[in-house]
This record gives C-alpha cells, structure tokens and sequence, in this order.
C-alpha cells in the first residue's frame, strides 16, 4: 500500500509542477501578446518556440552533466538525446541509436577511482540542473529582443530544475539524495556507473569485477541502486546461459516488480517473455498464462519496436516459439548479428551473440528434426 501511494505521488508531482509553470507561462504570453499587440502569425511562432525550448534545455540539462564530470575528473563514454547517442568506443566517436524508458536524454561518463570509499559524484549529478538555471539566467540578455520566448526559455529551465532537481522517482535529485546517504550507497552508484563504463567498452558480465555482483548491505532501505546490481547478476546468469539459476532468479525478482523503477521494469518483462518462450519447461498453464499477458503488454510490445540487439534477441524468441515462424526469427537473428557497429554496449552485444547464437542453434536442431 505505501509503495502504490508513493508511485502515486511520484507522478503528481510532475503533472503539478508542470501545471504550475504552464499557468505562469500561459498568463505571461497573453499579457505579452496584449501590451505587444502580437499578431497572430507571431503569436503561433512563440509557442512553436516553447517546443524548441524544450529540445534546447535537454541539451543543456546533458551538457551540463558532461562539463561538470569532465571537470571533477571523470572521462567522456556516451551522449544521449532522445534515441540519438554519441558515443566513444575503441578511441574513436560515433554515432548510435538508443533509448532508455522513461528518460529523454542521458550523459554517461566513466567515473575515477575510488579513494578512501569515495569518488566524485555530486557535482556530476547536479551539472544537468546547473546548467538549465545558469542559461535561463544568461537568456534574459536577449529580453528586451523578444520577451516572451525569454519566458518560455526560462521557465521550461525552471521546470527542468524543479524536475531534476528535487528528489522524485529516479531523477538526478533522487540519485544524488541515495547517495549521499551512506557509504554503501556511494559504492553502488559507483559500481553502477564503473560496471556500464566497462561494458560499453567491451567488457561482458562474466569480466566484469566480482565485487560488483556482492550485496553492498541488506541492512539499509532497498533503492533502485540496489535493483541495478540485481540486474548486473541476473545478465550474468543469462550469459552463462544457467538456465536453473535463471529461473530461481527471475522469478524472485518477478515478485516485487511493482516496486522497481520503469527501465527496470520493461527489462524485466522483455527477459521474462524471453526465458517463458524459449526455456521454461515446468508449470506450462501458468507459463502460458504469463506469455499471453506480457504479449499484450502495449509498454513492452512498444519498446520491443526499437531497434536494439537484445530486443531484435527477443523479438526472434517470439518468432519462433510464439509466431511458428523459423525462417522469420533466423533473419532477425542474423539481423541482430549485424549491429556490432551500432550498439552503444560492445560487452552487452557480445553477451547477446553468445544468446542469440544460442537460439539459432536451438531453431536449426528443430529444423533438422
């Protein structure tokens, strides 16, 4: 009951904050389009403008993550707006495609070392919101040139500060907040941040260090940092291809689901469908059940759409156990197979070719049969 009416309030706040600000933006734009006697050609362009704004704070919001990283030591690893992600692999830049639920933008660094359980992250985490106050306060210089698009500017600033900025649900004032917290919550955010850093880089799970896999504390109240390590170790258990260990795991984390941020959750339903299809044996009319219910899920069916290795992994599960359609799911296997210069994660793409190579040997035995 406490989580529902936690998650509850984690989408009021938003919904608040953002009536607020579209009340003080509404009623500045009619006094302005009043005492500027605005034509209604200039009018339609200022709010067209609001949606520029907002594109324009997302790359700030980033950017200001990135600067201040840089500045306090970490080193550069990826650059997300929307699904379009610049990312360094291998020394060299290049552009992915890549999309997280739940987020519009996303900078990534790899974090120094830690010294003495520390390591640098506040002023990381709070660069996003820096940045959006800081050009919200340089903008009023063009104020006099067009008031009411400096309004607009300023105040989807104040938004994505306000956002941010406060802790809610698993925004940046969120992470910040666990954080600081304790030593055992540092640790986790930099085993989360120091464990993506080396995947991205090539790293699979079974290199990863093993230290990232043990339980940091059970004795403290259980966050999202703590959900990241579970995931850590069920990737580890799917690259292993532990398909015993696989379904003990899943399972336990299928329990509390609800209580897991939204990313969290669609990787969950996406490896559950996935395990359910291709690998679960036992109890087939709850098996079948769960299938049907995950199949028909319009946030998963959504996200499966996008065009990432693991999905295309998932997506071909579907195809052969679910569609009876081999021919289908061994093209979008080999579809898969070919995206190594496309992905964003060089350890989580050789992880999928050791699984989706898997599943093509599973499709050919059957063939043959």
């Amino acid at each position: 009951m406490k989580k529902n009416k936690k998650s509850k309030l984690e989408t009021i706040i938003p919904l608040l904050l953002t009536m607020f600000i579209s009340g003080i933006l509404g009623s500045g734009i009619g006094y302005y389009s009043m005492s500027l006697e605005l034509s209604r050609v200039q009018l339609i362009l200022s709010f067209a403008f609001l949606a520029v704004a907002f594109v324009l704070h997302i790359i700030i919001h980033e950017a200001g993550h990135l600067v201040f990283g840089l500045l306090t030591g970490h080193t550069f690893l990826s650059y997300r707006v929307f699904s379009f992600c610049v990312i360094k692999q291998e020394g060299k830049f290049k552009i992915v495609r890549s999309k997280v639920p739940g987020t519009m933008g996303q900078c990534l660094l790899t974090p120094p070392e830690m010294n003495d359980g520390h390591f640098p992250y506040q002023l990381y985490l709070l660069g996003g919101v820096i940045a959006n106050l800081l050009f919200s306060a340089l903008s009023f210089i063009f104020y006099l040139f067009n008031p009411i698009m400096v309004l607009e500017f300023v105040l989807v600033g104040v938004l994505f500060f306000l956002l941010n900025g406060l802790p809610n649900g698993f925004n940046d004032g969120s992470t910040l907040k666990i954080a600081r917290s304790s030593l055992n919550k540092e640790r986790l955010l930099y085993i989360q941040l120091a464990s993506n850093a080396k995947m991205s880089t090539g790293s699979k799970f079974s290199e990863l260090p093993e230290e990232y896999f043990l339980p940091v504390s059970e004795e403290e109240t259980h966050t999202y940092f703590e959900d990241y390590q579970a995931f850590l170790t069920l990737g580890l258990l799917l690259e292993k291809q532990n398909w015993v260990d696989v379904d003990d795991y899943i399972e336990d984390l299928w329990l509390k689901r609800e209580e897991l941020i939204v990313p969290y959750q669609i990787e969950l339903k996406k490896e559950m469908l996935y395990f359910l299809l291709i690998h679960k044996k036992k109890e087939p009319q709850k098996t079948d059940a769960r299938i049907e219910e995950l199949m028909t899920d319009r946030g998963l069916a959504k996200y499966l759409q996008t065009k990432m290795v693991s999905n295309l992994r998932v997506v071909a599960g579907i195809q052969f156990a679910y569609e009876k359609k081999e021919d289908k799911a061994l093209k979008t296997i080999q579809e898969a197979l070919q995206m190594k210069a496309k992905t964003g994660n060089l350890g989580e793409f050789y992880v999928e070719e050791i699984l989706l190579k898997s599943l093509e040997e599973k499709i050919n035995r059957k063939r043959e049969k």
